[in-house]
């Protein structure tokens, strides 16, 4: 049976992007040495559904897959 799962940043509000699309709070956090689990929530993915403009903005994910 597949599931769903989510992994994702989002403000004190709930948003994970301003009114203007921007993801610069986020880009201005401190994250430490650690990935906060993310290296294993991927090992533990199948399938990845993402939207274009997310795509586009993160920029590990357009140099691993070409140019955007």
């Amino acid at each position: 049976m597949a599931t769903g799962h989510v992994f994702i940043a989002v403000s004190l509000a709930g948003y994970v992007a301003r009114e203007d699309h921007q993801l610069d709070w986020l880009m201005k956090q401190d994250t430490g040495d650690g990935d906060h689990g993310f290296a294993a929530f991927m090992d533990s993915v199948g399938g990845i559904v993402m939207g274009a403009g997310t795509f586009r903005t993160i920029p590990c994910w357009a140099s691993a897959n070409g140019p955007a």
